[in-house]
């Protein structure tokens, strides 16, 4: 009997020191998580940062001076999934592609090829047909477009009195992963709309009316890139991306007037890529990574990491189950731990990879954060696991808005070319002599720091162009994707901006 009363007193022992381990374990673990992040918040904030998520939303429009509180894009909530919508711009879009795949090829601008207008009248005229009900008659194809999308007349009209651009977001639902973007994703659709209408008005001998559609997808696109969001924010860059072949298309047609290049400079000046990356990255930090980790570790679902990593359905994958049990035993500290050192990668490449101040990208910054959310992950370190299966495609997005700001200044740099031509007759021997136009001179290489590359390769031409993210000059050599030879690999060779008329950029296409 005494023997049983040792041993039960043993094991007794044994479990209260156990569990008075486990439970000084915990609480420790769930202190110094607490402590680290309140102490990298305030780290942050001494050196002049925002950790308040709430301090990176724009502020309100009124309603007279918002571009996005026109009809076009009034919010409807769907009936069958209950999610808000853009119900109105849905309807014009139907008119003019009911699937967006089936609209008219475009031409392809790095390299060097115009729109061909045969396919885009046919496209048109059968679109016509089919919502008016009868053939289109003597309409030319602008007029036809028009027909078809009313409403591109009605934001063109709009964006010369409403001089600002702000969309309702959803920045509280949580988890932030559920947070709906469909009503900013379906708006890379108008830019295709647009874009197309301003390629026809360009061909219908109407400038003003492409510009006036351009000057209304720069608002739109500051406005996306302006918000705390990564998505947003590359939705805006993609817009400008889709963009810049109507307005190179009206620069080697010579089809802009001074005045209108000189507007045009301006609305672009304005647009600074390099600081919204910082901006995302912020916004993403406070907004979305912290926010999730306070999810996973309030509602224990350490399983939707497993399916954000994976983008998929993971419930059914042996990982998933594990993920579970740990849910319950990982400390509530981890968590905070994550978010700290989540916090720290965020905020260093908001720092480093972009400076908006001296205009200026540096890759090598980029790659070497981009490696270390993955070589610094060990999977028995639980907020490793968990930092490194946030950060990955955040940190991996500085290439959009690298080569997005390139293209800005490619543009202003195109427009001062212009201007110079109309001026002179000819293109310049060197972008120097650019400041007799424009008075703030032109962009230097966001790669380099140095000038863009600038040559008069042929009479009437000319060849302008970024070292890259390589940051070799490559003379001008474009790359292209081995599985896409109509997708630029914007990691190798150089960034080209060609001038008229059709350039000989050399291209090689990686085997």
């Amino acid at each position: 009997m005494r023997i049983w009363l040792i041993l039960l007193a043993v094991m007794t022992t044994a479990i209260v020191i156990t569990v008075g381990s486990l439970w000084l374990f915990y609480t420790m673990e769930d202190s110094r998580g607490a402590h680290e992040w309140e102490a990298a918040k305030d780290r942050l904030r001494a050196a002049g940062e925002v950790t308040d998520f709430s301090d990176l939303i724009p502020p309100e429009i009124p309603d007279e001076r918002n571009l996005a509180a026109i009809p076009l894009f009034r919010v409807d909530i769907a009936k069958d999934t209950e999610s808000p919508e853009l119900g109105n711009l849905n309807r014009m879009m139907a008119h003019i592609e009911p699937d967006f795949d089936s609209m008219p090829k475009v031409g392809l601008l790095f390299k060097g090829q115009k729109t061909d207008f045969g396919p885009v009248e046919d496209y048109l005229a059968k679109r016509y047909e089919k919502v008016e009900g009868h053939p289109p008659d003597k309409l030319d194809a602008l007029a036809q477009f028009d027909a078809l999308c009313q409403e591109l007349t009605d934001l063109r009209q709009a964006a010369l009195v409403r001089p600002q651009c702000r969309f309702p977001r959803d920045y509280v639902s949580m988890p932030p992963f559920n947070r709906p973007y469909g009503t900013t994703t379906v708006l890379l659709k108008l830019f295709k709309v647009i874009n197309l209408h301003a390629l026809v008005a360009l061909h219908e001998n109407r400038p003003d009316m492409a510009l006036g559609d351009i000057e209304a997808a720069i608002k739109i696109s500051d406005a996306l890139r302006r918000e705390p969001i990564l998505i947003s924010g590359l939705v805006g860059i993609g817009g400008m991306a889709i963009m810049d072949q109507s307005i190179w298309e009206g620069l080697v047609s010579h089809a802009w007037t001074d005045q209108q290049l000189d507007e045009l400079q301006k609305q672009l000046q304005g647009g600074d890529f390099l600081s919204d990356y910082q901006l995302c990255l912020r916004g993403e930090a406070t907004g979305q990574m912290a926010p999730m980790l306070d999810y996973f570790r309030d509602h224990r679902q350490l399983r939707s990491v497993i399916a954000l990593a994976h983008d998929d359905d993971s419930s059914s994958r042996p990982d998933s189950a594990i993920a579970h049990l740990l849910a319950w035993l990982v400390p509530n500290g981890w968590f905070d731990l994550a978010k700290v050192r989540g916090l720290s990668i965020y905020f260093q490449a908001a720092r480093e990879v972009m400076s908006d101040k001296d205009h200026r990208v540096y890759p090598e910054k980029s790659d070497q954060l981009a490696q270390k959310g993955k070589s610094g992950i060990y999977f028995y370190d639980m907020p490793d696991v968990l930092v490194g299966l946030a950060c990955g495609p955040v940190i991996n997005s500085a290439g959009p808005f690298a080569t997005g700001q390139f293209r800005i200044d490619a543009i202003i740099t195109a427009c001062a070319l212009e201007r110079y031509r109309l001026a002179h007759g000819s293109y310049p021997a060197s972008l120097d002599e650019l400041g007799a136009v424009e008075a703030g001179g032109v962009p230097h290489d966001i790669m380099s720091g140095d000038a863009y590359h600038y040559a008069l390769p042929d009479h009437g031409s000319y060849l302008l162009y970024s070292v890259g993210w390589n940051q070799v000059d490559d003379g001008g050599k474009i790359i292209y994707k081995a599985d896409n030879p109509n997708a630029q690999d914007w990691k190798k060779g150089d960034w080209v901006w060609p001038g008229p008329p059709e350039p000989k950029t050399p291209a090689v296409i990686l085997k």
